[in-house]
């Protein structure tokens, strides 16, 4: 009896024994997978950093700065920028730029570059927006021509002068008449625009702009002369447009050429003819028609007649001759 019943306690003891077997492989099999799992979420994330874009600190315009402005810390402020979009030279703080003047008009968000900024020692307002061997002149426009009310700081224009030529020939025709209009300067950078009231010729009140320019030099005694006798416009020019094109220049006998409508051509008339002057008339002569022709009769039947040794000819007659 006692090994009937010692054999079931046998055959529960290899169960129990088989199924912790199984326990121990199931929870080393479980922990190796979560071992790996964890070890392949490390690498993913290794990856993602990896991957992730690198920042670098760029000082930009907190709002619109207009140009010649002194940079304050409400002016600006830093923001993370990719490190391979950063523009080159960008200030990564904000003691590299404060107390700084501005050279151009700068936009919120823009990045500070050192191109807008004016260099140490240059001094401030007008005085800092200009290079080495340039000028800042201002000249007065009328408001009512050129491109007034369009023309900003930091625009480059031409400059157009109308004026009459120092010449003595031409002195002796009308002003009108011997006036010129030439463009004498060219690409000229806009520094700061402001505005007055003053008097035409005749006393009239016109608004006026006064445009300060930057120019050489030789070209603000230009500039003076052309303002002292003539009459200035200005004329705003593209950014991306750098050259510069010579002109003859402009008068007005060489604008109205071939605008003028051509002569007409004289009426000949028919000279008239006198009164003691006879008119031929030539008449045609009226046309000859002939006169139908009749046919002509048949001859008459000959018939011989011999008597002895004569021989005579007559002629038979017929019908109402008979």
């Amino acid at each position: 009896m006692r090994q009937v019943t010692d054999a079931p306690d046998a055959r529960v003891s290899q169960v129990r024994a088989r199924a912790t077997l199984f326990l121990v492989i199931a929870l080393a099999a479980g922990g190796g997978a979560v071992f790996l799992l964890r070890q392949y979420m490390v690498k993913m994330q290794d990856a993602a950093v990896s991957a992730a874009p690198q920042l670098r600190p760029v000082v930009v315009a907190a709002m619109d700065i207009p140009i010649a402005t002194r940079l304050e810390e409400k002016h600006l402020t830093v923001v993370k920028w990719p490190a391979q979009y950063a523009p080159a030279g960008a200030y990564p703080e904000l003691s590299a730029v404060l107390h700084k003047t501005v050279r151009q008009n700068i936009v919120k968000g823009e990045a500070l570059l050192p191109a807008r900024i004016a260099a140490e020692g240059s001094g401030q307002g007008l005085a800092s927006l200009l290079s080495a061997g340039t000028r800042a002149m201002a000249v007065e426009v009328d408001a009512l021509v050129g491109v007034a009310g369009f023309v900003q700081p930091g625009d480059f224009v031409d400059v157009i002068t109308t004026m009459q030529p120092d010449d003595e020939t031409k002195r002796q025709r009308s002003d009108e008449a011997a006036r010129v209009s030439k463009i004498i300067l060219q690409n000229v950078r806009v520094l700061a625009v402001g505005e007055h009231l003053t008097t035409t010729e005749g006393g009239k009140p016109v608004n006026a702009h006064v445009y300060t320019l930057a120019v050489t030099p030789a070209q603000s005694e230009a500039l003076a002369l052309a303002s002292q006798y003539g009459k200035l416009q200005l004329s705003l020019r593209s950014r991306i447009d750098q050259g510069e094109e010579e002109t003859l220049g402009q008068t007005p006998s060489k604008l109205l050429v071939g605008a003028a409508a051509p002569p007409r051509p004289a009426k000949v008339e028919e000279p008239k003819p006198r009164s003691d002057e006879r008119r031929v008339r030539t008449v045609q002569p009226a046309p000859v028609v002939a006169a139908p022709v009749a046919p002509p009769k048949p001859a008459a039947p000959v018939v011989e007649i011999l008597r002895g040794n004569k021989v005579e000819e007559r002629k038979l007659h017929t019908g109402a001759a008979q």
